[in-house]
């Protein structure tokens, strides 16, 4: 139970991480 709490919290973070990422690309190319 614990590990599939971690795993979606760790997917989450990697995600927003991801899409962070990828705005701050497009603004800096802009």
């Amino acid at each position: 139970m614990a590990d599939a709490v971690m795993v979606l919290v760790g997917g989450g973070a990697i995600t927003a991480l991801v899409l962070v990422v990828h705005a701050l690309d497009r603004r800096s190319s802009r």
